[in-house]
């Protein structure tokens, strides 16, 4: 049992913080494995941009889960704890997953199998969707009332951290040509780390991490904590819907990444498919981790400032056109095959892309958490993060579907040419929920004033 100390950040939170950093590293990997990682092993065996847009389904399951919250909340093993009657088998059969895919993985990339991919990817991330859950949960009553800041930093960290080793560092040493130049001190047929492998030890180090928390750490029951009822659910939902000014922000939160989603959602993979090194494009996104972590320190300053809006509107003009930069260095390097300026103007691309989507995204949680109504809170705002994952995910996937029959070229011209269009109602939705309060997003205000 974590018994709580009067110290500012006791063992007990020093121990609770490791172990939900453990558990968000583990959906870490399994979301950079199935987001970012299978994309490029796919491209390298000649995938289309539809293979990439069915596969872009695996990361689905996380749009949804706040449906399965009520059901969790209500059945569980009172002597195992609320959170842990889901997170400890859900780790278990992670654990298993691993192991299947060790064997099978290889060769249903090697045949692009799309399909059987999918399957895979969809069934390890509905189990870590439901971890996340319980994971989310287990932070509020792990983590002392005044450390529970602590908690959202756990998972920041102990997410990249995972997208870091399934995607940064599993793609240079999964290169053969990177592992025989940088790595092997003489020429290998196989790579340093390869798919069996990888999960192997994944599932190895998931069921023993596991297992030791399944034995010696005790939860700690949250009496005060937020139950949600399915019926709670649905009324927040019919709630999303009947409010005007709820309809509103729900629209621009899945509109807004449709229109330059040709640009920045696949343009990476378009550099792939025209032969751009895959260990540049990791070394670039690694070297953007600093970026990231500044980026949310100054837009949290910013974002107290209830400057949420403006931040946001900003965002997107300095988004369209670092767009418009983007295309033309990705045309500059299929033309020229200019390696080393691409490699220049990608990264400056990169580095603005990385700021305004970070920008972007927690002015949105801000304004979120602030416009949020007490009376369904947890609810509320696990509904809203939902809608903008589907947002982001569905622009990726509609994007890719797109490409297999209209050329990305074509694509990004419309997309630059249609969203001054698109700017000019957005930036008037915005001015206008930038002067609504909570009041106007409250279940008992159902008419915008």
């Amino acid at each position: 049992m974590l018994n709580r100390s009067k110290s500012s950040f006791s063992r007990e939170d020093q121990i609770g913080f490791a172990i939900l950093m453990i558990l968000y590293t583990i959906q870490g990997i399994a979301q950079g494995y199935f987001g970012r990682t299978i994309n490029v092993l796919f491209i390298e065996k000649g995938a289309h941009s539809s293979d990439l847009g069915t596969l872009s389904f695996a990361l689905m399951p996380y749009s949804f889960k706040f449906l399965i919250a009520p059901f969790m909340d209500t059945y569980y093993n009172k002597k195992m704890g609320k959170r842990k009657t889901y997170i400890i088998p859900m780790q278990y059969l992670f654990s298993i997953i691993c192991f299947i895919l060790s064997f099978s993985l290889s060769d249903e990339i090697k045949e692009r199998k799309t399909k059987s991919v999918l399957f895979f990817g969809v069934l390890t991330n509905i189990i870590m969707a439901v971890q996340d859950v319980a994971v989310d949960g287990w932070a509020l009553s792990i983590m002392s009332r005044e450390n529970l800041a602590y908690g959202a930093l756990s998972q920041t960290i102990g997410l990249t951290l995972g997208i870091i080793l399934a995607f940064n560092v599993f793609i240079p040493l999964n290169s053969i040509d990177f592992c025989n130049q940088y790595i092997f001190s003489s020429p290998q047929q196989s790579p340093f780390i390869t798919n069996e492998n990888f999960w192997i030890w994944t599932g190895i180090v998931s069921f023993c991490l596991t297992l030791l928390i399944h034995i010696f750490i005790k939860e700690n029951q949250n009496e005060n904590e937020e139950i949600t009822s399915m019926v709670e659910i649905i009324k927040t939902l019919k709630f999303f819907v009947i409010n005007p000014n709820l309809r509103q922000l729900v629209l621009i939160t899945i509109t807004s990444g449709l229109t330059l989603a040709p640009i920045t959602a696949i343009a990476d993979t378009i550099l792939l498919q025209r032969g751009f090194p895959k260990e540049t494009i990791t070394n670039i996104t690694t070297a953007l981790i600093p970026v990231q972590i500044i980026t949310s320190i100054v837009v949290s300053k910013l974002c107290k400032q209830r400057f949420e809006m403006k931040l946001r509107l900003w965002a997107y003009i300095i988004s369209y056109l670092n767009c418009a930069f983007l295309f033309w260095v990705v045309n500059r390097f299929y033309k020229e095959t200019n390696y080393q300026e691409t490699l220049y103007y990608t990264t400056i691309a990169f580095v603005v892309m990385t700021i305004t989507f970070y920008a972007n995204f927690l002015a949105h949680g801000s304004y979120s958490n602030r416009i949020c109504d007490q009376s369904i809170g947890g609810t509320f705002l696990t509904t809203l993060a939902a809608i903008s994952n589907f947002g982001q995910l569905s622009s990726i996937t509609i994007s890719l579907y797109i490409n297999e029959y209209v050329s990305w070229e074509k694509m990004s011209i419309l997309a630059l040419v249609t969203t001054p269009i698109y700017f000019i109602w957005y930036q008037k939705q915005l001015k206008e929920l930038s002067n609504k309060s909570a009041e106007h997003f409250s279940m008992k205000n159902m008419k915008r004033e």
